[in-house]
């Protein structure tokens, strides 16, 4: 039996069909949902839902303690960020130099990544990922370029600088968006050390997108607040993205 060429081009969809409808269900069906559940003042208990409109976007916009969330989250966000990358860049240099026991320190450093272990527990829990991530981009810098750099009298600073950095962007701004959505999404942390106490001084956006939902049983608010977040992470992600495509330009 012979497989005509026309049919041949199907069998990739075929073969990717359970996974696109998991992922439809699992992502884009609950995507839909939360939308649909904003536009409504759901009563949990009573299982009456009214339709409001979006009255529970502007009440978001309107509560005090969801504006300290959201200051909150984005000063972490950008402290988290920046030591994400400075950590994570230095500990790439250090796990690239040639000393003894360097692949059993290249494996210890992602067990905080493994483990549940407000900034500093963050920062601390991901470096050794982010570390690792760093280094496998700088581990594909081809040598030529060192090599060039030394016959021209080049320090290793001068290298760092001129090579290593600029060849290393793809991978730091993987990290950047990943932190970036990582901290957006913080929770455990915050739900096991503060739960966004003292006076909700370390309330972020998912504690209390989670604790309207399930404590308070305001699901249509917490809906709406999940999509404010959504579309503040693809604004963010979207702006990395444009400024890595000049960063890319500006230095090639």
């Amino acid at each position: 039996m012979t497989i005509s060429k026309k049919s041949m081009k199907w069998i990739p969809w075929i073969l990717i069909l359970p996974v696109i409808l998991i992922r439809g269900f699992t992502t884009l069906y609950p995507i839909g949902a939360t939308l649909k559940n904003s536009l409504f003042d759901i009563k949990v208990l009573s299982g009456v839902n009214e339709f409001v409109g979006l009255s529970n976007y502007i009440n978001v916009f309107k509560d005090a303690k969801i504006i300290s969330s959201i200051s909150f989250t984005v000063i972490f966000v950008v402290v988290s960020m920046v030591f994400h990358v400075v950590l994570g860049v230095a500990l790439a240099l250090i796990l690239n130099m040639k000393f003894k026991g360097r692949r059993f320190l290249r494996t210890i450093v992602l067990i905080p990544w493994a483990m549940p272990a407000v900034v500093l527990v963050s920062v601390w829990k991901d470096m050794g990922f982010f570390g690792l991530i760093l280094l496998s981009g700088m581990i594909g810098i081809d040598r030529g370029y060192y090599e060039a750099a030394e016959l021209d009298g080049a320090g290793a600073w001068t290298k760092f600088r001129r090579i290593t950095l600029p060849l290393m962007t793809p991978a730091i701004f993987y990290v950047l968006i990943v932190s970036l959505i990582n901290a957006f999404q913080l929770f455990p942390q915050i739900m096991i050390m503060t739960d966004g106490g003292p006076n909700g001084a370390t309330q972020v956006m998912v504690e209390r997108i989670y604790k309207y939902g399930f404590r308070y049983y305001r699901m249509g608010y917490a809906s709406a607040f999940s999509w404010i977040l959504f579309v503040i992470i693809m604004v963010c992600t979207f702006i990395q993205m444009k400024g890595q495509k000049r960063w890319v330009n500006y230095d090639s």
